[in-house]
């Protein structure tokens, strides 16, 4: 079972990371930043499937999560790079 488990969850990895590549493509870059929390979860989520893919899908067997400090770190260079999209010089 934890064979076809993990094929099914490779195959809706596949298929969201695709929808995220998509849905990113349609907005401007300049909407990163009024979307700022949204996207900056979906970055977070984004880094979080990339966890899972990489330990093999074993969701079965084992628990996959990202320490708060990474959480941390995608969303202050997600704010980042959509001030920067907005022609926004970082805060110092």
């Amino acid at each position: 079972t934890q064979q076809r488990l993990t094929v099914l969850l490779t195959e809706f990895a596949a298929e969201a990371r695709q929808r995220l590549d998509h849905a990113l493509g349609q907005l401007p870059r300049t909407a990163h930043h009024p979307l700022g929390s949204a996207f900056a979860l979906a970055m977070v989520k984004d880094a979080l499937l990339s966890e899972i893919a990489a330990d093999g899908f074993r969701v079965l067997n084992q628990r996959t999560g990202l320490p708060p400090l990474r959480k941390l770190w995608i969303s202050w260079r997600s704010h980042r790079r959509s001030r920067r999209a907005r022609g926004l010089s970082p805060r110092r």
